[in-house]
């Protein structure tokens, strides 16, 4: 089928003679009936709309609903839609179509194919006027037909409610399973030969448990906060005790944060003013060495001349 390509389908057209009702549709008063095809793309509320207006102006006393392929479900729904608003009997048969479906050649020397395949159809008649008896798998209107009848049946019998002695019998194994369960979660070895007065008495004995549970909880809640309080006054005594009275108490949170600073690596910002103090330090250390060699030079000057001013007399 690489070859070829999909062309059309042709579905095989219906008549009125080609329903499956020969036998209902001749019996009936009014011969002519309203014929309502239901495909995958129609709208339910169009179809049903057209019906009502049909009947209810008295056109129509009977309507058939006929679809296939994708059409089947809407036209299920339309057919119990339309039951609601009138009393009508139904009557459901099944039916097939033939549909062609040509392939077209894409290469030269090959021939057109066309496959036929039948398709389920499903035609439903609904009526104002009473169906002859004799004919089978006619539904009244507000009723099943036997089919249903017999399913409902079938489950009311496998629903029938047990006995209450099965009923309590049944609960008495469910608490028995319980308690053993129990047992087995604490590591206990299950009771198994337990008496009926037994069982209750272990009964009113979980019943006090449970009663008891809450005032439990409070109770251990109490303790374990008056264990804390008095564990907080020794700590705040033993901190008393340990202290002088004329010396404080260092903060600890100081320490850390001192601590902290100070194994903690400079930022950009203070790496910057950090090095511009080591600067001015440094320009400030140079202009004081200046500062002090100048008067030292200016002395040494005055002393030689006054040196060379006494020598000269002496010569003379």
């Amino acid at each position: 089928m690489i070859h070829y390509r999909k062309g059309e389908n042709i579905e095989q057209e219906l008549t009125k003679e080609d329903l499956p009702f020969d036998d209902c549709l001749p019996k009936l008063p009014q011969k002519d009936f309203l014929w309502m095809h239901v495909r995958g793309g129609t709208k339910v509320h169009n179809v049903i709309d057209y019906a009502k207006n049909a009947l209810d102006k008295g056109e129509y006393r009977t309507v058939v609903w006929s679809g296939s392929g994708g059409g089947v479900v809407k036209t299920v729904s339309c057919a119990e839609i339309l039951k609601r608003s009138y009393p009508l009997n139904q009557l459901t048969r099944m039916d097939q179509i033939t549909i062609e479906e040509h392939w077209l050649p894409q290469m030269d020397g090959l021939e057109p194919i066309v496959a036929r395949r039948k398709v389920p159809s499903l035609h439903i008649l609904m009526t104002l006027d009473e169906i002859d008896e004799s004919i089978t798998d006619v539904q009244k209107p507000n009723t099943t037909t036997e089919f249903w009848r017999g399913l409902s049946g079938s489950s009311q019998q496998q629903k029938q409610p047990r006995h209450a002695g099965q009923n309590n019998e049944g609960r008495g194994q469910q608490q028995q399973r319980h308690q053993r369960f129990k047992q087995q979660r604490q590591g206990k070895p299950p009771n198994q030969d337990r008496r009926p007065g037994q069982q209750e008495d272990g009964q009113a004995g979980e019943q006090q448990e449970r009663a008891q549970r809450p005032q439990n909880r409070n109770r251990n809640r109490g303790e374990q906060r008056k264990a804390r309080n008095k564990n907080n006054v020794d700590q705040e005594q033993a901190q008393q005790s340990h202290e002088t009275p004329h010396e404080q108490p260092n903060d600890d949170g100081q320490q850390r944060q001192s601590q902290s600073q100070a194994h903690r690596p400079p930022k950009p910002k203070q790496k910057q003013q950090q090095q511009k103090t080591q600067q001015n330090r440094q320009k400030q250390s140079s202009e004081a060495m200046q500062v002090d060699v100048t008067p030292t030079s200016a002395s040494a000057v005055a002393s030689a001349a006054s040196t060379s001013t006494a020598a000269e007399p002496m010569e003379s």
